[in-house]
């Protein structure tokens, strides 16, 4: 499953306050929508959303973009 290509949308970063002792992280990945590439027979794209936030409420995070990537047509 060879990625042909990685491209990222959107950063947007925020921070609120001041880091202090004990932060919590936390991540998040999801898929917002797979398709497959118009008369590919075997290149799907997927366009996914990262994001972190730093709490409590000290900041946040989030990456839109695309992942392309290549396989053989039956895996597909």
């Amino acid at each position: 499953m060879p990625v042909i290509a990685f491209n990222v949308d959107r950063i947007l970063a925020e921070k609120n306050s001041q880091v202090i002792k004990g932060i919590k992280v936390e991540n998040n990945m999801r898929i917002n929508n797979i398709s497959l590439v118009p008369k590919s027979g075997n290149i799907i794209k997927f366009d996914f959303e990262f994001t972190t936030e730093y709490k409590p409420d000290i900041g946040n995070m989030k990456i839109n973009g695309k992942l392309i990537f290549r396989d053989e047509e039956k895996k597909i």
